[in-house]
């Protein structure tokens, strides 16, 4: 009996999941992503956060991160972090973090602007711009979605609004895993 209980339980858990369960790549490109190949991995770097400690991009590998490259002279980078912060506020106790790697500005212009605007996700700078060019970007802002493991999912290139409800199931079920990729 106790077995039939179990098997009966495991089936209604399966069947829950899949009822619950999305095309992550659908649902991306209707929310205008460019989605990469199954298994691309992150290119890492290693880059200095506003008190000078070295973070890795790999560090973050247990967690899904929204990968920022910026600016404070750039509009649309600024018009974002607002709705980014909700992101990060909504999401950071869930494994989820935002890496805003700033390009080429001083380190008192970037802290000053953080500071000012109430920022509480990580902020990295690249003086030379090395690690926005190694993911072959060319303009900013550009974003990344990482999945835990250290897989690139997703990028958009362009300011975007990331508190939308869409965004928000978008990122529930990434993190929680309720998805299947095609």
């Amino acid at each position: 009996m106790k077995r039939l209980i179990i098997l009966v339980i495991t089936i209604i858990l399966l069947c829950t999941v899949n009822m619950f369960s999305y095309d992550l790549t659908e649902n991306l490109l209707q929310l205008y992503f460019q989605v990469f190949d199954e298994n691309t991995d992150i290119i890492d770097f290693e880059l200095q956060d506003l008190n000078g400690n070295s973070v890795s991009l790999s560090s973050y590998r247990e967690k899904t991160v929204l990968l920022s490259f910026w600016a404070t002279w750039c509009p649309p980078c600024r018009e974002e972090m607002d709705s980014m912060q909700l992101l990060y506020e909504k999401f950071s106790s869930l494994g989820f973090e935002i890496i805003a790697v700033n390009l080429q500005e001083s380190k008192d212009v970037v802290s000053s602007y953080i500071r000012e605007n109430g920022y509480t996700f990580k902020v990295l700078l690249d003086p030379y711009g090395i690690s926005w060019m190694s993911y072959g970007t060319n303009g900013i802002p550009t974003n990344y979605i990482i999945e835990p493991g250290g897989m690139l999912l997703a990028r958009t290139i362009g300011g975007r609004y990331w508190f939308s409800a869409e965004i928000i199931e978008l990122f529930n079920q990434i993190i929680n895993g309720l998805y299947i990729v095609s």
